[in-house]
């Protein structure tokens, strides 16, 4: 006994010693260390059916299909499609120059996202014009743009007279396109322009000086 109890007191600092048995019949296998990890001392059939489960599980997450793509984004409109050009008349006689047409337009932008108008003019030779504000103008949904066109008759010879469907150019730009649009006024801008000419060119012709 004394050997054992010697024996005992030279363990090394946290093993655990021979396991002696209840009947006395000798000693039995040692216990795990106590620092031993868990998965040490499960059985080998208890291991076995740990690892088949991981192994499933990893399986099913590599042959689980891709979800499908979605639908594909769906573009801005085309900036000219949104974009109206509406002629709202002469600015008061008082502010007008001798040949010179100076009118309002407003823009408006109806749908989608902001419009940049890029540039305005118009083909008719003899007449110059210009715009003020100044493009480039950005013109959002809502918040429409009321410019000023001052159209001045530079060449009588060349200014053309009595336009049925005058027009102006006008560039637009979104994040989709660019479009340049031949917008038709309508008639109540070819009467004023028409008169302008006529006020500039053939004054006889016109009874009053102020814009009709």
């Amino acid at each position: 006994m004394g050997s054992r109890r010697q024996a005992a007191h030279t363990q090394p600092h946290g093993a655990v010693g021979p396991v002696e048995a209840v009947d006395g019949s000798g000693t039995v296998a040692a216990a795990p260390p106590r620092d031993a990890p868990p998965a040490a001392v499960l059985p080998f059939a208890h291991r076995r059916v740990a690892m088949g489960c991981t192994l499933a599980v990893l399986l099913l997450l590599t042959a689980a299909p891709e979800p499908p793509p979605g639908p594909p984004p769906v573009p801005p409109p085309w900036p000219a499609a949104v974009t109206s050009v509406v002629y709202r008349g002469p600015v008061a006689a008082a502010r007008q120059t001798a040949g010179t047409l100076r009118a309002l337009v407003v823009v408006t932008v109806v749908a989608g996202p902001p419009v940049t108008v890029t540039a305005v003019s118009q083909d008719y030779a003899g007449m110059a014009l210009v715009t003020a504000p100044d493009p480039p103008v950005v013109v959002r949904r809502g918040r429409p743009w009321t410019a000023e066109l001052r159209i001045t008759v530079t060449n009588c010879a060349l200014a053309p007279r009595g336009l049925s469907l005058p027009f102006v150019n006008v560039t637009l730009r979104n994040t989709r396109a660019i479009q340049t649009e031949s917008e038709i006024l309508g008639e109540r801008y070819a009467h004023d322009l028409s008169a302008a000419v006529r006020r500039q060119c053939h004054p006889s012709e016109h009874r009053s000086g102020a814009v009709p």
